[in-house]
C-alpha cells in the first residue's frame, strides 16, 4: 500500500539483486489489494480510487508519495526498465507474453532482466496474473495475488490447509504506524479498556523514559494485553522529525523491537504489530526466517506463525490496512479458543 518513494528505497535493490540471485530474467511488481482499495490500471497504483500521489499517501511522514506510476517509482532505485502489462493484454497466452516480453527487450537493449507491473482492478486479473506468472522463480510485491496463487499450487483443497490461528499465552501489540487507521485502532482498544503505554520520543532523548521503565511496565501487566505505541499525529510526528528524521525513526523502531523480544522470552507468545517499518525492524529481531499463513484478521494482513516455533503467533500489518476494531479481532483471533 505504500510504495517506498525515495531514491533510498529498498524495493528496487532488493528485488534486483533477488533477480540476479536466482537467475531470473524478469519478475513482476503487483502492489495491488483490490480488496483493500488497492489498485493498478495503466501502470498506476490507485488508493480507493485516487492516485497514489493525491490520495492521504502525499503526507506519508517517511515515504511521501510524488507519484502513481509504478515504473517511474522504481526508476530511481533500480537498474533495470520495466513493462506495464495493461487490462487489455493479461489475456495473452504465455507465448504471445513472450513474445511481448522479446519486443520490450529488444527495444530496451536487451537487458538481462526486466520488470513486468501487471494491472490489477479485480479477482480476475489475479487469476490472470497467476496464470501467466505463477510458476515464476520470484514474485514481488502484496499480498493480493495469494488465494490464487494458493490455488494454483495447492489445487482446490488450499483452504483445508489453513493452520491454527489460535495459540497460548499474552500478547504484546505494537503500534509505530501514524496512519489514520492505526490511530483509530488505538483509540478503540482504548475506549474498551485495554491497556497501553506510550513511547515518546523526547521523553527517551532526554532520558525521563527508557526501554527499562517501558519493559517495567508491561512485566507488572503481562497476564493483559499491553499495547505500547510510538504513533501520533502528524503535525507532533513532523515537529518531532525536526531533532533528526532518521535517528527518530530508529530510535522508535529499535525500541519496539527489543520490546517484542523482551515479550517473547517472557512467555507472550502473540506478537501483534501496526506499521510497515515497525514491523521490519521486529522481525529481524526475532530472527525468524519464513512463515505459515494462517487465517486473516483483516483483508491483506493474516496471522503468521513461524518455521522456528509453531507456538508463536505473529500479526503484522501495513499502517492503513484494519477495522478500527483490529486490535481486538487480533487478539480474539490468535488467543485460546476457550477464551474466546
Amino acid at each position: 500500500s505504500t510504495f517506498y518513494s525515495t531514491r533510498k528505497g529498498n524495493i528496487g535493490p532488493v528485488a534486483d539483486a533477488s533477480m540476479e540471485l536466482l537467475s531470473a530474467e524478469y519478475t513482476i511488481l503487483c502492489p495491488g489489494l483490490p480488496v483493500n482499495g488497492r489498485t493498478v490500471k495503466d501502470g498506476d497504483l490507485y488508493v480507493d480510487g485516487i492516485p497514489l500521489h493525491k490520495s492521504h499517501m502525499k503526507d506519508h511522514p517517511l515515504t511521501p508519495m510524488w507519484d502513481c506510476s509504478i515504473a517511474r517509482l522504481m526508476a530511481p532505485q533500480s537498474k533495470y526498465p520495466a513493462l506495464e502489462i495493461h487490462s487489455a493484454e493479461l489475456g495473452l497466452s504465455l507465448q504471445e507474453l513472450d513474445e511481448r516480453i522479446a519486443a520490450f527487450r529488444k527495444q530496451h537493449g536487451d537487458p538481462s532482466h526486466i520488470y513486468i507491473i501487471p494491472d490489477y482492478t479485480n479477482d480476475k486479473d489475479a487469476e490472470e496474473i497467476v496464470r501467466l506468472f505463477g510458476d515464476n522463480r520470484l514474485l514481488t510485491g502484496g499480498s493480493g495475488i495469494l488465494t490464487a496463487l494458493a490455488a494454483h499450487i495447492c489445487g482446490s483443497n488450499a483452504s483445508s490447509k489453513i493452520p491454527d490461528p489460535h495459540t497460548s499465552g499474552g500478547a504484546i501489540l505494537l503500534a509505530g504506524s501514524c496512519s489514520a487507521a492505526t490511530l483509530r485502532q488505538i483509540e478503540n482498544f482504548q475506549k474498551h479498556g485495554g491497556l497501553s503505554i506510550r513511547i515518546s520520543p523526547e521523553e527517551m532523548l532526554e532520558g525521563t523514559q527508557d526501554i527499562e521503565k517501558l519493559w517495567s511496565f508491561i512485566a507488572d501487566h503481562r497476564t493483559e494485553s499491553v499495547l505500547v505505541y510510538s504513533s501520533d499525529l502528524p503535525e507532533n510526528v513532523r515537529r518531532v522529525q525536526a531533532l533528526g528524521k532518521e535517528r527518530i525513526a530508529s530510535l522508535l523502531e529499535e525500541t519496539e523491537a527489543e520490546l517484542a523480544l523482551r515479550a517473547l522470552k517472557a512467555g507472550m507468545k502473540r506478537i501483534i504489530v501496526a506499521g510497515g517499518e515497525t514491523s521490519g525492524a521486529v522481525t529481524r529481531r526475532l530472527g525468524f526466517s519464513s512463515y505459515r499463513i494462517s487465517r486473516s484478521v483483516a483483508p491483506g494482513v493474516p496471522v503468521m506463525i513461524p518455521s522456528e516455533n509453531d507456538e508463536v503467533r505473529l500479526v503484522l500489518k501495513s499502517g492503513n490496512f484494519g477495522q478500527p476494531d483490529f486490535f481486538l479481532r487480533a487478539l480474539d483471533m490468535t488467543g485460546e479458543q476457550n477464551d474466546r
